[in-house]
């Protein structure tokens, strides 16, 4: 199995990046990702992370079927919770744009550092020290994985 949790939005030519991790993947082993969902949905978050696009559901199994997958599985995550957490994330793009520079290297390697350092970097720990405050929440996110409402898809793909 090839994970890759948001990271397919990051590279230009995403069918040749998913024809390459094919490539490393044993007979019928499986490619397991994350993309963020809904070009409608672009925002100044997706700019300073230095993203290509953002993918809708149809997109994506076109592109996973074109580089040569089956068994394509793909469902939302995180709605309900994706609402507050998208407005909290614009607001802590906005900040971060204004201290980037330009250039696709940068704003990759900020995004990656945003992870652990400032406001951002705080959610994360909340998150962590708080497993069990957020369960609820992930339970209910099962609820809407077959409503293409989140901010953000799973998908699941075998080798052919």
């Amino acid at each position: 199995m090839l994970c890759a949790f948001e990271v397919l939005e990051h590279i230009e030519d995403d069918v040749d990046a998913l024809c390459h991790w094919s490539e490393c993947l044993a007979d019928s082993g499986y490619l397991l990702l994350s993309v963020p969902a809904h070009m409608s949905k672009w925002q100044i978050n997706d700019e300073v992370s230095g993203h290509f696009r953002r993918y809708e559901k149809e997109e994506l199994s076109q592109k996973l079927a074109q580089a040569g997958y089956k068994n394509i599985r793909i469902i939302n995550y995180g709605y309900p919770m994706t609402i507050f957490l998208d407005v909290l994330l614009k607001i802590v793009a906005g900040i971060e744009a204004k201290t980037a520079r330009n250039g696709i290297e940068e704003k990759t390697r900020v995004s990656g550092l945003s992870q652990t350092a400032g406001v951002k970097g705080q959610i994360f720990k909340l998150a962590r020290k708080s497993r069990s405050l957020f369960y609820p929440l992930f339970a209910l996110q099962r609820a809407f994985y077959n409503y293409d409402w989140s901010s953000g898809y799973v998908a699941i793909a075998q080798k052919s």
